[in-house]
């Protein structure tokens, strides 16, 4: 209790660590929520990579920061760190709400209706994660070159940072393999990023299948409109991307 307070005292004066405090304690809610994936009765696989993607974010941003930047200055150098820090916050609450409001045990046939062509977390939350994360490592890095007083570090620092802005780096293969970890840009990433949508549309399928079979008997004239008009239209999607 008595370290807990200590550490909340400290927040105030020093808001980018209150920032990254709380990306924390997202993390930790989301780790929570996720012991209860196989609830998740619509788009689990998409919720399952977003989730992955920001645990990752959180280990790379905390490593970058635990490599660059030093504690003992932290109300002096660590302000370029505010802004982007807080609005990465704001894309962990916004995906923890996303993966919350995905838990949520309400009909089946009307979850599938609202969202059986929803796009949020590959084209919203995702798409968020990854235009964020590239500035607050660049805030981190910005800090880092000025964190001690040893210059010959700090030019140290300054030519390592310049590496990844060399012109070998734009090719987006060599980019992807020397930082693909870094900025969630990585070969299994990407292939995730592109297949999720499509492994959710295919399971969304066998489950509604399995309830018009198991269900003949039991299912409602409106619940059996629902399910082939559902079918039909995941069908049709499915002829368009071939």
């Amino acid at each position: 209790m008595v370290m807990t307070r200590s550490i909340s005292g400290l927040c105030p004066s020093m808001p980018a660590l209150e920032e990254f405090r709380q990306i924390g304690e997202v993390i930790g809610s989301l780790k929570a929520l996720m012991v209860f994936q196989d609830d998740i009765q619509i788009n689990q696989k998409q919720c399952c990579l977003l989730v992955d993607m920001l645990k990752c974010a959180y280990k790379t941003i905390a490593e970058t920061m635990k490599q660059n930047l030093r504690f003992e200055e932290k109300n002096i150098k660590w302000k370029i760190l505010e802004n982007p820090l807080r609005e990465l916050l704001r894309v962990f609450k916004e995906a923890e709400q996303y993966i919350k409001q995905s838990l949520e045990n309400k009909d089946f046939w009307a979850k599938a209706i609202v969202l059986y062509k929803n796009t949020d977390c590959v084209e919203f939350h995702i798409h968020n994660l990854l235009s964020c994360v590239p500035i607050v490592i660049e805030a981190i890095e910005i800090a880092g070159e000025i964190s001690g007083s040893d210059h010959d570090e700090i030019q140290k620092k300054r030519f390592i940072y310049s590496m990844k802005y060399q012109k070998e780096c734009k090719d987006p293969r060599i980019f992807q393999w020397k930082f693909g970890e870094q900025y969630m840009v990585s070969q299994k990433f990407c292939e995730r990023v592109c297949s999720v949508w499509n492994e959710d549309k295919w399971i969304l399928q066998n489950k509604i299948r399995e309830k018009k079979n198991l269900g003949a008997c039991t299912l409602t004239k409106h619940e059996k409109r629902l399910a082939d008009l559902l079918l039909k239209n995941l069908n049709e999607m499915e002829m368009e991307m071939e």
